[in-house]
């Protein structure tokens, strides 16, 4: 029998006095034949089939009116339908003998022989009231299998996604780790370099006060006014100008831009370490909550801990440089200043003889 599904049709009696129905009933359905019968056997009925269909979830039925002759023993139905102006037709032949009516139906493939038996509305509605609460309770454990199914979907999405963002969030940060660990060398390369700045500088400032301090003894020896106003003009201008400059203008500029940069990279790696642990502790307690996850683990624990470790470390060693450079200028500062001091005390003790 094809399993086709709809809804209950409640059959009530013929106009026609005395319908005789027979049944003809399946695990999943149901068929009923009812007809009435005139004079010389003519008859006159309708035939209804109802069946369950699509996994159980719904009850299809169909509906037929037929007419047909019953001679004796010797009965058959003729079915007539009329599709777009064309009608055909569809006979089933059979035997009745006593409660019991066998019809011969054709099939796509052969005659398929079916048994109904002599029966009554009542038990038939019965029937067919009983198929619908079994398709009620399979339609609705069926959209509780959905609703399940959908549910578990929606574990396995979250879970797959917690993984994959989890996944990209370490890779990023141990990529930006490589990155900062590249600036902070850049960093302490360059806080190295103005280091070396105030000490070339410096240098040349105490060069400069040598030069004064022998020329002074030279000019105190002579009392030549030329040489007296050359160290209280040129070597002594040397001194507190080009040389000074130096140190307070070029090289601190330097500094502050050195400065700058390290500063800009602490703030840097004082996040990336936040982010680091903050990263590496979703990771350590989402790998035993997500079984369901499309997506494999990616992230490398002992790598997190150890860039966190790393970057403090760079940014102990940025500070140190940082205040290494500093001290480097105050030094030299303070050093240029007593250069100078002394150079002027020398220079304005001499005097000349025009």
């Amino acid at each position: 029998m094809k399993r086709t599904l709809s809804l209950l049709l409640l059959l009530g009696s013929s106009a026609l006095a005395a319908p005789v129905v027979f049944v003809k009933t399946y695990v999943d359905g149901a068929e009923l034949l009812q007809w009435t019968e005139g004079p010389g056997g003519q008859l006159s009925g309708t035939y209804q089939l109802v069946a369950i269909t699509e996994q159980g979830t719904r009850l299809s039925t169909q509906n037929a009116a037929f007419t047909g002759i019953r001679q004796g023993g010797a009965v058959s139905v003729k079915f007539t339908q009329t599709v777009l102006g064309t009608s055909s037709t569809i006979l089933w032949t059979g035997t009745l003998a006593a409660q019991t009516l066998t019809l011969n139906r054709p099939q796509s493939a052969g005659i398929a022989f079916v048994t109904f038996t002599k029966g009554s509305l009542a038990a038939y509605n019965s029937a067919v009231a009983r198929f619908q609460v079994q398709v009620q309770r399979q339609h609705k454990a069926a959209q509780q299998a959905v609703q399940e199914r959908a549910a578990q979907q929606a574990k396995v999405e979250a879970q797959t996604r917690a993984v994959r963002e989890t996944n990209a969030d370490a890779a990023a940060a141990l990529s930006t780790a490589a990155q900062l660990r590249h600036d902070v060398q850049d960093d302490l390369r360059a806080l190295s370099d103005v280091s070396a700045l105030f000490r070339n500088d410096l240098a040349s400032l105490e060069t400069d006060q040598r030069i004064l301090l022998k020329d002074a003894e030279t000019a105190r020896g002579s009392k030549d006014c030329y040489d007296v106003h050359t160290i209280q003009g040129y070597d002594l201008a040397q001194l507190t100008g080009y040389g000074l400059s130096q140190l307070t203008g070029y090289d601190t500029s330097e500094l502050g831009r050195a400065h700058a940069a390290a500063d800009r990279d602490l703030a840097a790696a004082a996040a990336l370490q936040l982010t680091l642990k903050s990263v590496a502790q979703n990771a350590a307690q989402l790998q035993g909550i997500t079984p369901l996850s499309t997506v494999r683990w990616a992230v490398d624990l002992e790598a997190l801990h150890a860039a966190a470790s790393q970057v403090g470390g760079w940014a102990a060693q940025l500070q140190e440089a940082q205040a290494q450079a500093t001290a480097e200028r105050a030094g030299a500062l303070a050093r240029a200043q007593s250069l100078i001091t002394e150079a002027q005390q020398v220079a304005a003790s001499l005097s000349c003889a025009p």
